[in-house]
């Protein structure tokens, strides 16, 4: 994995989330954008900052016929969403 790799499971440093965290701490930024335009999901970025809310996280990723990471909660989210039984 490369330093910049950001799946969970799938790195061993966070370059992105190290830097957001630098920066808001600091204070040198009252708010960041991470845009992560990937082949899967930043999980582990968006678990990180999931309750910041100076931090704007998007992910876009391919869908279907999906690459590693799967993460069952999105499925299952998305499933609810569709039978209207969202919590």
């Amino acid at each position: 994995p490369t330093d910049g790799h950001h799946a969970e499971g799938f790195c061993f440093y966070n370059s992105v989330a190290v830097a957001a965290g630098v920066v808001l701490a600091s204070g040198d930024a009252q708010k960041v954008a991470i845009l992560d335009w990937d082949v899967h999901h930043g999980n582990g970025t968006q678990s990180l900052f999931y309750e910041e809310g100076r931090c704007l996280y998007i992910s876009l990723h391919r869908f279907g016929r999906a690459v590693v990471p799967r993460d069952r909660r999105c499925v299952r989210n998305r499933r609810r969403r569709r039978a209207g039984t969202e919590p």
